[in-house]
């Protein structure tokens, strides 16, 4: 089978993400999260990411997009100031979404 494009491509996204972690130490990590964030928690980053999770086994969505998800929240509550909890499960699904329409075929 012939993989599409945009399935290719976030594949070589993630791929890239991964290189920048490894080699640059990019990845943004849990204390610099939560430094950054006035009204986040641990627990609260916790529970998004089951969520989102979940969604992603009800939906039939590969790990590549659940974890393609994942880094793009920890990026953006990174550089996000003050996003509260209602607004940050928000800002999960829109991150599943985008990973999914990056990297899904069906």
């Amino acid at each position: 089978l012939a993989i599409s494009f945009l399935e290719a491509y976030g594949k070589d996204y993630y791929a890239n993400l991964r290189r920048m972690d490894n080699e640059q130490g990019e990845r943004p990590d849990l204390g610099l999260i939560l430094s950054v964030q006035r009204y986040l928690t641990e627990k609260d980053r916790v529970h998004a990411i089951e969520w989102m999770s979940e969604a992603a086994l009800g939906l039939d969505l590969t790990d590549l997009t659940f974890f393609t998800s994942v880094a793009f929240l920890d990026r953006l509550a990174a550089i996000r100031h003050g996003i509260r909890d209602d607004t940050f499960h928000k800002a999960a699904l829109a991150c599943l979404y985008v990973a999914a329409k990056m990297i899904e075929t069906n």
